[in-house]
């Protein structure tokens, strides 16, 4: 029967996993309170967050049977206690709670309607389990062999969660020594431009394109001279789509803030070598053309960065574990058998340590139905 439930903690972990998305009511993602017309939050019971309800599972018993289920205990494994009289199988909070710690490896709360539907998934494998007994399924050859798959990819899925429960012991001080030597990550400059399109998307089909470019990016170098001048850029940026008939509306000379790694290459070195006040060429990008200006320029301080960096480092250190597992390994492929490696350097071929596992996968699988039986027998998960 533990077998039949590797299928069930795989498939059930996204509902529980779907609870990390979600922030709780209250909590720093909750809408802040409307300002009253002085500007201040208005007092009151609407400006307290809004708890969740009491569980009222947490007045249960451990050992208080939460689930039982009559006509199911013919196969050889039980996980709860078994009545052979009556053929009743038991499952007390403290049996079933086991399971759902299992599964809930974010350590989420699992609301009572969830718990529900992961105990009538119990329930219907258990079902199907006992038909597949009795009409020997598990003496077939094949059920061995995609029991031994679904076994190892469930040891690479939590092996892979504990390598990243690991990695996220950061200290302090490894996250002050990263952002010291990674200080050029977190220059972050505030970018003032005018955009020209290449293309006027409401021209008619005739209207020659290669006459319009031309004509766009000359207005592109005016303004751009003009800026220099000390022009206004909202204003330019109005007046270039006025100069080319355009009747989109302008955009906003206002482009927000940038750090590296948000821009193209060639334009990054470009842009980030300028000083706070001066502007870039004007660069040819796949829509339009477009004049930066910096219009300020700070690295961005460590404690607005030090969850991202946490980040990082969690990335890195699973990153150097996975490697070093994959790379323990040499594997070489029978070209005859399998054809010729492709080309392509990610594909693994011959003579290579073969693919690093990826992250387990979230599941698809729908939650349960109501009914305490599924409706259509489960279908067994092909090999990976």
């Amino acid at each position: 029967m533990k077998r039949f439930l590797l299928t069930f903690i795989l498939g059930a972990a996204a509902l529980a996993q779907t609870q990390a998305s979600t922030p709780p009511r209250g909590s720093a993602g909750s809408q802040a309170p409307a300002p009253s017309q002085s500007g201040r939050p208005t007092q009151g019971p609407e400006t307290l967050p809004t708890l969740p309800p009491p569980d009222p599972g947490a007045s249960v018993p451990a050992s208080q049977p939460v689930i039982t289920i009559h006509g199911e205990c013919s196969h050889s494994e039980q996980i709860g206690s078994t009545d052979t009289s009556t053929c009743t199988t038991v499952l007390t909070k403290e049996q079933f709670e086991k399971l759902l710690e299992a599964i809930n490896s974010n350590n989420q709360p699992i609301p009572p309607q969830m718990r529900r539907n992961l105990a009538q998934a119990l329930v219907g494998l258990m079902t199907f389990a006992q038909a597949a007994e009795k009409a020997g399924i598990a003496n077939d050859p094949k059920f061995e062999e995609i029991m031994r798959v679904v076994r190892m990819r469930t040891l690479q899925d939590m092996y892979q969660r504990s390598i990243e429960q690991k990695s996220r012991n950061s200290s302090p001080q490894e996250i002050e020594a990263y952002y010291n030597q990674n200080s050029g990550k977190y220059v972050e400059v505030k970018l003032g431009r005018i955009f020209i399109p290449k293309t006027n998307a409401t021209a008619p089909a005739t209207q020659d394109k290669g006459e319009f470019e031309k004509k766009a990016e000359q207005v592109a170098d005016d303004m751009r001279a003009r800026a220099l001048k000390g022009e206004d850029l909202e204003k330019l940026q109005h007046e270039a789509y006025t100069t080319l008939g355009l009747t989109t509306p302008a955009p906003s000379s206002d482009a927000g803030t940038r750090r590296k790694g948000m821009m193209m290459p060639q334009e990054e070195e470009e842009i980030f070598a300028l000083k706070p006040g001066e502007f870039s060429k004007v660069e040819k990008e796949p829509t339009g053309f477009i004049i930066y200006k910096i219009v300020s320029k700070q690295t961005v301080p460590l404690d607005q960065v030090k969850d991202e960096i946490g980040r990082e480092l969690v990335r890195q250190k699973m990153e150097t574990q996975v490697k070093a597992v994959t790379e323990s390994v040499h594997t070489d492929y029978n070209d005859q058998y399998f054809g010729p490696a492709p080309a392509s350097p990610a594909t693994p071929g011959a003579g290579n340590a073969g693919a690093q596992p990826k992250p387990p996968a979230a599941s698809t699988a729908k939650p349960a139905s109501t009914s305490a039986a599924p409706a259509a027998q489960p279908k067994k998960a092909p090999p990976k």
